[in-house]
């Protein structure tokens, strides 16, 4: 877990200093960079990743100390709560007094905003910012009246165009940045960093037993296939609901049902909230494949990737389309496990020339049939299996190691800094920032 640890910056302005060269670590420049952040966890592997090359990131939330909390159903509960619109005014006063009290504008370069409301008020105190954005402010409140989402978007909007730079996470992410009128070359594409996980396949059968699984694996040959069932999403009040394709639950079933007649040796495993595991069981028994299946809970999420020897990467919806669910791909590929990825845009983010994924169709006149046919094909080909999960694992500590991501985001604040607002900030404020070290 994340271990904070005080040292008090007595620095000059930042306003009145240019940032050096870090020597050690090639032409990055060491930034004092503020994260404005609702909870430390959401930006811990991000910091990290900017202590590996030199900077001096430093924290900022409006909890405090209470941000640090290390339970995760606190902080599920804390983030699947969506955000009341009527208090985004609200919020955005409070960041505002945040900066002012600690002092934000006199021990740094740059704030980077992890949300609307902190981009806002930084951007009202002439602070050069860098918003980061995951979801567009009228997607985090789907009851909100049409009314209050669209002025929501209009002051997004502002926040948007009075940034120095935009920082998101995937490319359709960007290709939406650019169609609300952002220059293309002030919005940058930054993954998540990730590191080495120490799992490897020697684990699976002490993970299955931990499970109550091993009855998978008494039998030799058998191939554990892991997917994720999920609920379907509402839709936002822009009427469009998340999904790049429907892949559904039935679709999944019938994919198994099929390869099953290339090859008995499959069996899956899915991961599903306990809401519907009845309906699950349900649906497995229609199609005669309720013994080749076997369900675990969310919270058993990460035991079951170690287990399984292939994952399907894209999450299956309970309903007809599929929700915004994170992809549990990056998970498995960490692992070095064989993933078998629809050729989404969500997929290419995550291995743009497919290193460490099998492709199948997304196309619902073929996906079916094609997802079968290679999921019989690496059930039978544990060699093919094995250099696949290798393959990703490397590319994916290549890509997204925290040294690459850390450089990634010198290149952006380079950018923002050579942007920066003319305007007036806050000056003389007395307060202190405290920058934090995130050691695993």
């Amino acid at each position: 877990m994340p271990v904070a640890t005080t040292r008090i910056s007595t620095q000059t302005s930042s306003h009145d200093r240019k940032p050096d060269t870090f020597g050690t670590t090639g032409r990055v420049r060491p930034w004092a960079v503020v994260h404005a952040c609702k909870h430390v966890q959401d930006v811990a592997s991000v910091v990290d990743a900017q202590l590996h090359v030199g900077m001096h990131p430093y924290l900022l939330t409006p909890n405090g100390p209470r941000a640090m909390t290390s339970d995760a159903s606190v902080q599920r509960n804390m983030r699947d709560n969506p955000v009341s619109l009527l208090k985004g005014w609200q919020d955005v006063r409070c960041w505002r007094r945040q900066f002012d009290e600690n002092g934000t504008s006199f021990h740094s370069q740059l704030i980077h905003a992890h949300s609307f409301a902190a981009a806002m008020a930084a951007i009202r105190g002439g602070d050069t910012v860098v918003y980061d954005v995951r979801e567009w402010i009228e997607e985090q409140s789907p009851t909100a009246n049409s009314w209050l989402a669209r002025s929501f978007r209009t002051a997004e909007q502002f926040a948007l165009a009075r940034s120095s730079a935009i920082v998101v996470h995937s490319r359709a992410m960007r290709s939406e940045c650019v169609s609300r009128g952002i220059a293309p070359e002030d919005v940058f594409v930054v993954p998540d960093p990730v590191c080495a996980n120490t799992t490897t396949a020697d684990d699976a059968p002490s993970e299955l037993e931990a499970l109550g699984l091993d009855m998978c694996i008494a039998q030799p040959g058998k191939v554990l296939v892991l997917a994720k069932v999920t609920e379907e999403k509402l839709e936002t009040e822009s009427g469009k609901k998340h999904a790049n394709n429907s892949f559904d639950l039935n679709s999944l079933l019938l994919s198994l049902a099929h390869a099953l007649q290339e090859n008995d040796a499959i069996r899956f495993l899915l991961v599903s909230p306990s809401s519907l595991l009845l309906e699950i069981s349900k649906k497995a028994r229609e199609l005669n494949v309720r013994d080749k299946v076997v369900i675990t809970t969310e919270e058993d999420q990460q035991r079951a990737i170690a287990a399984a020897e292939i994952v399907i990467a894209d999450s299956v919806s309970i309903n007809d389309a599929q929700g915004t669910d994170e992809s549990i791909a990056l998970a498995a590929m960490v692992q070095g496990k064989a993933v078998l990825a629809a050729d989404n845009a969500a997929n290419r983010d995550l291995s743009p020339d497919g290193r460490g994924l099998l492709w199948f169709s997304p196309d619902q006149k073929s996906m079916v049939r094609d997802l079968a046919h290679r999921l019989a094909f690496l059930a039978r080909n544990a060699d093919f299996r094995s250099a696949l999960g290798k393959g990703g694992q490397q590319y994916i500590f290549e890509a997204r190691s925290p040294s690459r991501i850390g450089r990634m985001y010198d290149d952006v604040y380079r950018h923002a800094y050579a942007r920066r607002g003319r305007g007036e900030s806050s000056q003389g404020t007395s307060g202190a920032l405290i920058p934090v070290q995130f050691c695993t």
